[in-house]
Parts: C-alpha cells; sequence; structure tokens
C-alpha cells in the first residue's frame, strides 16, 4: 500500500533537508529535478512491491511512485519547491492502496506549490528557466528521459539574460 511508505517524521525535518540542499543549488543557481521511480509491472496484472528511490524519498518522505520534485528559483532568484504527484482516484485506490493525492501531499509538507503531475512536462520550461543549469539523475525514469531533455532544453529558450550587479 502506498500509505504504508509515507515517513511519519515531522515536516521540519524534511523541511531542514530540503533548506540544506537548497544551499547547495544556490551556490551556483542550479535547479533540481527529483523524480520518484516508476512501479515495476510484475504481470499485467500486477506489480511489484513498490520502494522509493533513496534520495527522493529522503528529502521528502514521500513513498507513492509518480511524483516528482522540482527545486528552482524564482524570476526573484528565491528557490521554491513544486512539487508534482498523482491525484487521489477511489476506484484504482481499491486496488493499489490508498494514495496522498495532491491535498494530503499538501498537509503533510511544506511545498511552495503542489500540483498534478499530469501537467509536470508542460510547467517544467517555465520553472527551469531563471536557473543557470538543471541537475537531474536520468536513470530514474528511461522511458521518459527523451521529454524530460526536451522539457530542460525548452527552458533555455526562455531565459532572460542575468544582469550583473556588481558595480565598477
Amino acid at each position: 500500500l502506498y500509505s504504508m511508505q509515507i515517513s511519519h517524521m515531522t515536516k521540519s525535518i524534511f523541511s531542514q533537508m530540503i533548506e540544506n540542499f537548497i544551499k547547495l543549488l544556490e551556490v551556483t543557481n542550479t535547479a533540481a529535478i527529483l523524480q520518484a521511480q516508476p512501479n515495476a509491472q510484475r504481470t499485467r496484472s500486477a506489480e511489484h512491491a513498490y520502494r522509493p528511490e533513496s534520495f527522493f524519498y529522503y528529502l521528502t518522505g514521500i513513498g507513492e511512485d509518480n511524483c516528482a520534485l522540482v527545486i528552482a528559483p524564482d524570476t526573484a532568484g528565491k528557490f521554491k519547491t513544486h512539487f508534482f504527484a498523482t491525484p487521489r482516484n477511489e476506484t484504482l485506490e481499491l486496488w493499489t492502496g490508498k494514495r496522498l493525492g495532491l491535498e494530503g501531499i499538501g498537509k503533510i509538507r511544506d511545498y511552495d506549490q503542489v500540483s498534478d503531475i499530469s501537467c509536470f512536462y508542460e510547467k517544467l520550461p517555465e520553472l527551469l528557466a531563471p536557473a543557470d543549469s538543471t541537475a537531474i539523475r536520468l536513470d530514474i525514469l528511461e522511458a521518459d528521459s527523451l521529454q524530460l531533455i526536451k522539457a530542460i532544453t525548452a527552458s533555455s529558450s526562455k531565459k532572460q539574460p542575468r544582469q550583473n550587479h556588481h558595480s565598477a
């Protein structure tokens, strides 16, 4: 069950881990895309027991598949957290177990924005545009890697030239 893989550690612990990670990203104005690994099919009608990807789980405490966390600077340079998840579907949950859904994730974690995973690739170029570079792991979602690369490339076309704030 998905609900069995949610860390019961407090919001503040995960907020602190993300803040520490953001400090590393701020040095080079780098955005990060963290994705939960997909669930592996055992047969046409059964899946293997899900094990969340370690780094994603370490930073989020959320053990659901089909999720992503984007940490990126906004146009003012302040880093924001954007979590993408699968909405709840009561019929599907009869077979797969309960999910947190968008509202549940919003209640247990302090992300700046929680959105439907179906709009992940659509929103990604805009979220990444203010960053100078992007950190990703392509090995997690091999099937979606090409789509991810296209979204990152599209963000390059939205970038504004950075202004040098150093006085002469």
